[in-house]
């Protein structure tokens, strides 16, 4: 008896109404990115599978194994691993990285110098990161309070050479009071304007992550 697999009957139909419905209430150049598991979910979107509908410009995974496999499966669209579990061999991680055209999520200086320090003597190109803020004062992370912190460290992270820094976002909690979401957004806002106004380069993507 295999014991391994769960298996949960989804229905695609409820699904795609509750991704339209969604999908309607973004303003004009929003966009969904979805958070998906490549052991949960069959499908291939680049070949027109049944969730070819639902699937957004950007998907995230929590690991760079999910990442791999949604490649291996022909999933094509950008897609980012939230999780940077600090792996024995960085080398070996980052070369992963750039092989299956992942894109990175970082939220400290400690993980950015460890990647950032293999990229240009690896391959010699640019690896898409994305920065995780967090809007509280969290030890050891990009951490903005408030609007008038330092942000020496993410001036580093969005001007060294190898990185690209595709993306900026925070994240906010489901049971938390509306008026903190809105203060975690605009901070995440007022961070991006800076870090733009500094390097005079863009942001490809600003979002919030809902947990």
């Amino acid at each position: 008896m295999d014991i391994t697999r769960t298996w949960s009957p989804v229905n695609l139909d409820e699904m795609q109404k509750n991704f339209n419905a969604i999908k309607a209430c973004l303003d004009a150049g929003m966009a969904i990115k979805e958070l998906v598991s490549a052991n949960a979910y069959t499908f291939s979107p680049a070949s027109g599978g049944p969730m070819q509908g639902m699937c957004p410009p950007f998907l995230s995974v929590e690991t760079i194994e999910e990442g791999c496999e949604l490649r291996r499966r022909g999933v094509t669209v950008p897609v980012l691993v939230k999780n940077y579990a600090k792996p024995e061999n960085v080398t070996a991680y980052v070369k992963m990285l750039h092989r299956n055209y992942l894109a990175l999520s970082l939220d400290n200086m400690e993980d950015f110098r460890a990647v950032a320090a293999r990229v240009i003597p690896i391959f010699g190109g640019m690896l898409a990161v994305h920065l995780k803020i967090a809007t509280g004062d969290a030890a050891g992370e990009f951490s903005c309070p408030d609007e008038t912190s330092s942000i020496d460290d993410l001036v580093i992270v969005k001007s060294t050479l190898g990185l690209f820094c595709q993306g900026i976002y925070t994240e906010l909690d489901a049971d938390e009071a509306e008026a903190e979401k809105q203060r975690k957004v605009k901070i995440l806002h007022s961070v991006a304007d800076r870090l733009e106004a500094i390097s005079g380069k863009a942001f490809s993507l600003r979002y919030v992550a809902c947990k």
